[in-house]
């Protein structure tokens, strides 16, 4: 009774730790922090390129090019990159003109490996001073590269993530639980670059200086990998609320949870990898507290949420009091589900947890591949 009383106290606290605790905390960290701001005058702008992966994204990559090359920023300061990760469908042809009048460069990788293997062979082709990526189907503002360029005048920083806002996101409960989720990821990561450093990323807007790129493990995304390099070599990696992309959010649950799957399995292999462990142990302590509170309890919420359940089970089965205790947790259940917002929350955990699972499943049994296939709802 001790014991599973005990379980059951410290799974639901890192559970609430990993939610509320650590946002207090850098709450209370950042509360005194006055941020700078650095302006950057026309002669010191440096040289970008901009690479785009792509891999069946013949319906938006024409769109997206266009989005790019509109950008505000001197046509003669920055480059754009097509990386196609071998597509069988027209997405070259949609932008073939755009090729032959030399207004975009294209690279294509010498085998399909997906996204991160095509970003680092494209690496390689660039001549900028930072590079910046984006994905097919996510739509830059017209400052971003100012923006980009005013955050890289500080010398100590050497990665900066923007903003990924979804669009469409109240059509749907998928739609609605996206969206819960990922504002409150971005509070949580504009607290995170405030305090020291952000430790994830999002792969639809980011930009790293060229000098300190590093050929990532095909299977990991810049997204988990890029962070934890950049601080691990001194540099901050620092997130901007003003550098904005949209996209589309994804509608159909089963599409989103394919993704979460993906994402997950992906990440799994990320983080029990030997190397990337070396890497956080190179970061300072604060630092890879931060990683712990972030991102190691993120993925330890399937084993928490399974202990807490069966720890509580556990107790009310010996101790008959609980019982009673059990018949108000169910009515206070169904009252929470009555709740719109909060029956958001519910769904959103519960296909998150679901997803890590089955994430985790497919790294234990080796079926993580780097390949990925456009989410039709995110188009």
């Amino acid at each position: 009774m001790i014991f599973a009383s005990a379980l059951f106290i410290v799974s639901i606290l890192l559970i609430m730790y990993h939610f509320i605790g650590y946002f207090i905390l850098l709450k209370m960290l950042t509360a005194f922090s006055k941020e700078e701001v650095i302006e950057v005058a026309k002669e010191e702008l440096p040289f970008f390129s901009v690479i785009i992966t792509a891999h069946n994204e013949e319906r938006t990559i024409r769109r997206k090019i266009e989005n790019t090359l509109s950008l505000d920023y001197p046509s003669d300061r920055f480059e754009v990159i097509l990386a196609d990760d071998w597509s069988k469908d027209g997405t070259v042809s949609a932008v073939k003109d755009f090729i032959l009048e030399g207004r975009i460069r294209y690279f294509k990788p010498d085998k399909h490996m997906g996204k991160t293997y095509a970003q680092n062979g494209a690496v390689r082709e660039t001549s900028g001073d930072i590079i910046a990526f984006s994905d097919a189907n996510s739509y830059w503002e017209t400052d971003v590269l100012r923006r980009f360029a005013n955050s890289f005048q500080d010398t100590r920083v050497g990665f900066v993530a923007g903003a990924l806002r979804y669009t469409e996101m109240e059509e749907t409960a998928t739609g609605q639980s996206q969206g819960f989720y990922w504002n409150y990821e971005l509070q949580v990561r504009l607290l995170e670059s405030k305090f020291l450093s952000i430790v994830t990323s999002n792969g639809a807007i980011y930009a790293i200086r060229r000098s300190i790129y590093f050929d990532a493990d095909p299977l990991y995304s810049h997204d988990s990998f890029m962070p934890p390099y950049i601080v691990s070599l001194g540099k901050k990696a620092v997130f901007d609320s003003d550098i904005v992309a949209h996209e589309k959010s994804i509608k159909s649950a089963r599409k989103e949870f394919s993704r979460k799957v993906r994402m997950f399995g992906r990440m799994y292999k990320f983080i029990f990898d030997k190397r990337q462990r070396e890497i956080i142990r190179r970061t300072g302590s604060s630092y890879r507290f931060m990683y712990f509170s972030h991102r190691t309890l993120r993925f330890l919420l399937p084993i928490l949420s399974v202990l807490a359940i069966a720890s509580l089970l556990t107790l009310l089965y010996f101790c008959l009091p609980l019982n009673a205790m059990l018949v108000g947790l169910i009515i206070a259940g169904l009252s929470v589900l009555a709740i719109r917002k909060l029956r958001i929350i519910v769904f959103s955990y519960s296909l998150a947890i679901a997803a890590m699972i089955v994430g985790f499943n497919n790294y234990i049994t080796g079926k993580i591949r780097p390949y990925w296939e456009p989410v039709d709802d995110g188009r």
